[in-house]
């Protein structure tokens, strides 16, 4: 039984009401069909019966419907993974999946035994492993060829990656002390290192709104999936809560961490010498990464490190 309908065909394209919690909104195109990726052909059906017919097939994850012919093509890939396989089809009608979304982590085999993540802009993927034991992970991935234990890469191609999320050197001294920027006192940055000695930390010249502290790893990106955080003593100061800003290329603007389009404040330490973790919901890929201070004990007064691959 289908779970949403169409009321209407606009000429800005198709309008969609759904009537069950677990369909997808979707957006239509006019004159244009998907190519190359047709997994089945129906004749003589409706535009309803399309999309009907796409939800009850597990691998269908769009549709072109060709409204002269009445001909029905289920896609197993999207517009928006392959934008370059669309082609001007007078009088056709594209869209998604109203029951199932599509990116390449469908696509990966084996399966990723973690969590998959997939990149825009490109077909690669990311399995970040769930587990402890490096041997399960790289099971979940045939065909890896390289284990890089530094930075915890398993490599198989260059679009299937498997992530072993870890330190990624703040505290050992793997990231150069050139690799840190602060917007002030730059004197002391190297005491914004986790477990720096004598419990020191990094503080601004000024407490404003304006301090942050950042790393960078460019030219080279990476997986970011958590951070941590700790006070600086015997001055009882730590940073309480804080954002997150990345750069995913040098070239590109600053990005606000966020999730559903709201930045994210996170909770930082409740004292001068714990550490305060945080994971990342939505892990993200960047060359940069920049924490900025939004509320303070005493000075703002940090010792960081960040992990991933």
């Amino acid at each position: 039984m289908t779970c949403c309908h169409v009321i209407g065909l606009l000429a800005s394209g198709l309008l969609i009401i759904n009537i069950d919690a677990l369909c997808r909104n979707v957006h239509s195109i006019t004159d244009r069909t998907l190519s190359g990726h047709v997994i089945k052909t129906l004749p003589d059906k409706s535009l309803e019966n399309c999309i009907t017919a796409c939800e009850r097939e597990s691998h269908c994850y769009s549709v072109n419907y060709l409204s002269i012919t009445k001909t029905c093509q289920l896609n197993n890939k999207t517009l928006k993974w392959y934008p370059g396989d669309v082609v001007i089809s007078p009088g056709a009608v594209h869209l998604g999946s109203l029951a199932r979304d599509y990116d390449p982590c469908v696509d990966r085999e084996p399966a990723c035994d973690g969590t998959c993540l997939a990149w825009g802009g490109t077909l690669e993927t990311t399995c970040l492993c769930n587990h402890g034991n490096t041997s399960l992970c790289q099971s979940s991935g045939s065909g890896l060829i390289a284990l890089n234990i530094r930075f915890g890469v398993l490599a198989s191609d260059k679009n299937k990656k498997t992530c072993i999320p870890s330190a990624l050197g703040m505290q050992s001294g793997d990231v150069l002390t050139s690799q840190i920027i602060v917007s002030s006192n730059s004197a002391q940055k190297d005491w914004g290192r986790l477990n720096f000695e004598n419990a020191k930390a990094w503080t601004p010249q000024t407490d404003n709104l304006r301090q942050w502290f950042q790393v960078t790893f460019a030219p080279h990106q990476k997986v970011f999936t958590k951070i941590a955080t700790r006070g600086g003593a015997p001055f009882f100061w730590w940073v309480k809560r804080y954002e997150i800003n990345f750069k995913v290329e040098e070239n590109r603007a600053w990005v606000s961490y966020n999730l559903d389009g709201k930045p994210v404040v996170f909770q930082g330490n409740r004292d001068m010498s714990s550490v305060a973790y945080n994971k990342f919901l939505r892990p993200f890929k960047a060359t940069t990464i920049r924490l900025l201070p939004r509320l303070w004990s005493g000075r703002i007064a940090l010792r960081v490190e960040l992990y991933g691959c």
